[in-house]
């Protein structure tokens, strides 16, 4: 049965405020990520992006979202909807576990509302969908893993074709490849200017905002799928050869102009340049070449003869032409409503175990940031370790001012005793709206800035507390053109503070950072590569600090095996939902052997009408449509009304299925053998 709008706004409204219960945590990261990183900027128009898509979409979106389908395939549309939601609740506490939980509920949400779309909805309706719901896995770029290993080998093609551009004009350029990419040119006055192509500038950033704007321009141009497959696809050779040309430009300004206006010239191009040209470029290309259309161009269908009896007998089709009528005000179900509402108490249920992002910290809400005595703090700030001593460094007002930070905080924890040589471990604490981690200095900042970097030793994710769960990141690192080895132990949390009188949140990144050699020569660690050594002094130390930051929530035991077995469950819930399929696959194929034997027994007058019917139809197939193919292979007219008669009788034995289909965003109910 249909449903009234009342009723599909009360539907698309539950499964909003839904996901907005389970994941505001997570959005609100996001949107202070994308307020203050010029990385993460892209996520700003999303939302935009989104909301067009749904424009355009409205009038299928009309026409699909009120259909009920038989209830085999019902069946299937809740089984499918109860696991897909299972695997996001699966997903989400999984996440919780590790060091990016932000972006293992970001993965989790569009499965989440996939889910709650097919439960309330149906599978028309979460196909229609699926292009804003995968626009939601675009909220976060790609993890500094990733973003590293591929960055790097960007920046080595980019700098090899952008050196081999140069040379053919006869440049003075050398290439060294053995770490960082480095081109170094020769001024016209004869000194030497050494260029750094790192991961920032081999155009791995502008590719992740780009992905965003490439598929934005496939999804509105107007044309065949495969024309638009193959435009999203041209973006990246256009926008790594855009990239190339711009370090072959930086170089050539330097060349003669000097260091300094080549850094003018690489800001001045940047990715959100990059960014605007390759999308230009995309749409001319698909305009030029490819002959896509941004608007529809198509004329206005005309009502047939049956459309205004379709009308008064309250359908939203024409059964013969095929044309929408309009969204029918239909009475609403009470099953409708009811799955909606367990949508909504799902999500209710979750909310009493549900995991902040961060652990929530309550012991700095006296802290005044706008006025505060860092040495003064130390004591509130940092616990006092048996056999530590802990002192005051300094505040670097410096980086608090071009990272726009509240505070940046150095200690140091020194061993006691009597030897000269003890170990000591400083201890940073960022204060700042957003988060800001060590790969992002190391590897995204000074690339963009055009500074050198630092050769990676050791990642990987360390458990700093168990309740609440706290997962922080073990880094061993040496920067270029040093031979010293740093190592990291560093998490997350988030707290109250106290600016101009009133309380505000903030992120907060406490750091231990410490030189294996040093700690080494202290006879703390075995020896200046005993790295897991390093990380066994610091996580003890760690642990203590996380938990003299007083955690105002912990984890109770259901959040804590969710989060601790939640791999092995994410493995259950696939079984079921491949039976499911598998089990409704033979069903399907059992029952369409049956229909085909039925067919066989029709008399000829109606087998020469489903013949008229492609089994796999390349155009609309609508009832009118088939009239003109009966009439072509038989010579006989037949009457519209006659026509969709027999279609119906037809349908009711299962031989026939009608189907709504889109053509330019516009539906049209179209007629489909099914046997």
């Amino acid at each position: 049965m249909l449903r009234c709008r009342g009723a599909s706004l009360f539907k698309a409204l539950a499964i909003l405020c839904s996901a907005l219960l389970v994941f505001w945590q997570d959005l609100e990261v996001v949107a202070n990520d994308a307020f203050n990183s010029e990385v993460m900027n892209y996520v700003l128009v999303i939302p935009f992006f989104m909301a067009y898509a749904l424009y355009r979409k409205r009038r299928m979106l009309q026409a699909v979202a009120p259909l009920e389908n038989p209830k085999a395939i019902r069946e299937a549309e809740t089984i499918a909807g109860a696991f897909l939601l299972l695997t996001a609740f699966v997903l989400y506490w999984q996440g919780s576990y590790t060091f990016y939980p932000v972006e293992y509920h970001l993965v989790s949400m569009p499965v989440f509302l996939a889910g709650a779309v097919l439960l309330v909805y149906n599978w028309q309706t979460l196909r229609q969908l699926l292009f804003p719901l995968a626009m939601l896995l675009l909220l976060e770029p790609f993890p500094l893993e990733v973003a590293n290993m591929v960055g790097f080998q960007l920046s080595v093609l980019s700098s090899t074709a952008a050196y081999g551009l140069l040379k053919s004009f006869n440049l003075p350029v050398t290439l060294d490849t053995s770490q960082t990419p480095i081109i170094t040119v020769q001024t016209v006055q004869g000194a030497q200017v050494p260029l750094a192509v790192d991961v920032a500038c081999s155009g791995l950033y502008s590719l992740t905002g780009f992905v965003v704007f490439a598929a934005f321009a496939a999804f509105v141009m107007r044309g065949a799928a495969w024309k638009r497959a193959a435009l999203f696809s041209a973006g990246f050779p256009a926008i790594y050869g855009l990239n190339v040309l711009r370090i072959a430009g930086i170089v050539w300004i330097a060349r003669g102009w000097g260091e300094g206006a080549a850094m003018q010239a690489f800001h001045l191009m940047g990715g959100s340049v990059l960014i605007f040209v390759a999308t230009l470029l995309l749409l001319t290309l698909g305009d030029r070449v490819g002959k896509l259309r941004i608007f529809s161009s198509g004329p206005k269908q005309e009502p047939c003869a049956l459309c205004n009896e379709s009308l008064v007998r309250g359908e939203s089709f024409c059964p013969y032409c095929g044309k929408f009528l309009g969204h029918r005000k239909l009475k609403a179900t009470w099953q409708g409503a009811a799955r909606a509402f367990g949508v909504v108490a799902i999500a209710l249920l979750v909310i009493p175990i549900q995991m902040p992002p961060f652990a929530l910290a309550k012991g700095t809400a006296s802290v005044d940031l706008g006025d505060f005595s860092a040495a003064e703090l130390k004591n509130q700030l940092l616990p006092n370790l048996p056999g530590w001593d802990l002192e005051f460094l300094y505040r670097d007002r410096d980086v608090e001012y071009w990272a726009k930070w509240d505070a940046a905080l150095v200690y140091y924890y020194r061993k006691r005793g009597p030897e000269e040589l003890q170990p000591i471990v400083f201890v940073l604490i960022q204060v700042e709206k957003g988060r800001h981690t060590w790969e992002a200095s190391l590897y995204q900042w000074p690339a963009q800035h055009g500074y050198p970097t630092a050769t990676m030793l050791v990642e990987r994710d360390v458990n700093v507390m168990d309740n609440p769960q706290i997962a922080g990141r073990f880094l061993v690192f040496k920067r270029l053109g040093s031979t010293v080895t740093e190592a990291v132990v560093y998490w997350f949390e988030k707290a109250l503070f106290t600016l101009n009188g009133t309380a505000v949140s903030r992120y907060v990144s406490i750091s231990l950072d410490a030189y294996p050699g040093a700690l080494a020569s202290a006879g703390a660690i075995s020896g200046p590569d005993d790295f897991d050594g390093a990380q066994a002094m610091l996580l003890p130390m760690a642990r203590a600090i996380a938990e003299h930051w007083e955690p105002l929530k912990t984890w109770t035991l259901v959040n804590f095996s969710l989060g601790q077995w939640a791999g092995y469950a994410l493995a259950l819930t696939t079984a079921p939902c491949a039976a499911a399929a598998a089990l409704l696959f033979l069903r399907t194929r059992e029952e369409r052997r049956g229909k085909a034997r039925l067919f066989q027994r029709l008399d000829e007058e109606d087998k020469e009408l489903l013949a008229a019917m492609a089994p796999t139809p390349k155009d609309l197939q609508t009832g009118m449509s088939i009239e003109a193919i009966h009439y072509t292979n038989t010579g006989r007219e037949t009457e519209p009304r006659k026509l969709v008669e027999k279609l119906e009788e037809a349908e009711k034995v299962g031989l026939v299925a009608r189907k709504v289909v889109g053509m330019e965003d516009e539906p049209y109910l179209v007629w489909k053998r099914d046997f």
